[in-house]
């Protein structure tokens, strides 16, 4: 399977500027997309090299895959030209967005003078979709911060984001795929805690183990489960000034448990 194709800018509703071509291939496990982009003279605009890094101040080229063709979710992989990684659920309709998501998936990038290069590698692991379906919904897009331009396969207007699944295009399987299997991840740790008292010369050390499992269950389902979490070990929740009446909902830190931000 293979797609080739010369993106347009939205900004202008017009034939982008510097041409991007992205193939796509497929084998029995993974699913393989290149990708050539075209650019400007000059520096590449990189604010950051962190991963999960925000789209809107880095050159960098997203794909969104819809598979199973609601409009409603759909998953999105993102690199710069540095080769950094972003990844994330895209939700209602791709007004929601949910980078707290991690896989296991490769890419790298290769920059020229002229143009650059990203081979990007995503097990079909990764991903659910129906069992035997023979096609995706599929939109690779590109913030082109060199010329300030937004180039996208498939035209979304200009009112309408970026990632809006309601504007996609096909990606077509040459033969239906198979029954989607996540793997079974495990993350465990251990904590040594030592301490002691020189005054009385006693010693202490404690010894802490826990972990992380989630388990597939069919299609859309999957099993969270955890013993003795260590929540010094998850991330510092994100800051959110909610001055609204209505709740917020925070990203996700922990592999089991959500919170949400309560209005003033």
């Amino acid at each position: 399977m293979q797609e080739t194709f010369n993106n347009f800018s939205r900004l202008t509703q017009v034939a982008a500027e510097h041409k991007t071509e992205v193939k796509v291939l497929y084998s029995a496990t993974h699913l393989y997309v290149g990708i050539y982009a075209e650019k400007a003279p000059g520096d590449y605009v990189v604010s950051s090299l962190r991963r999960d890094f925000g789209a809107l101040t880095n050159d960098n080229i997203s794909l969104l895959f819809d598979t199973f063709s609601d409009g409603t979710t759909a998953y999105f992989f993102g690199v710069t030209p540095y080769g950094v990684l972003r990844e994330g659920l895209v939700s209602d309709g791709g007004t929601a967005f949910n980078n707290t998501w991690d896989i296991k998936w490769q890419a790298e990038a290769t920059r020229f003078d002229d143009h650059f290069v990203i081979e990007v590698a995503i097990p079909f692991t990764s991903m659910k979709f129906p069992e035997g379906t023979t096609s995706w919904r599929f939109r690779p897009y590109r913030w082109n911060n060199q010329v300030n331009q937004q180039d996208t396969w498939v035209k979304v207007p200009q009112q309408q984001l970026l990632s809006s699944l309601a504007y996609m295009g096909e990606l077509n399987f040459e033969k239906p795929l198979g029954e989607s299997v996540m793997p079974i991840a495990l993350i465990p740790y251990i904590n040594v805690l030592a301490d002691k008292d020189y005054g009385n010369d006693v010693a202490n050390t404690k010894f802490k183990t826990g972990g992380d499992a989630k388990i597939s269950i069919g299609n859309g389902m999957n099993l969270d489960l955890t013993l003795n979490p260590d929540f010094s070990n998850v991330e510092v929740d994100d800051i959110f000034t909610n001055l609204t009446r209505f709740e917020v909902r925070l990203p996700r830190k922990t592999p089991v448990f959500y919170r949400q931000q309560r209005p003033f």
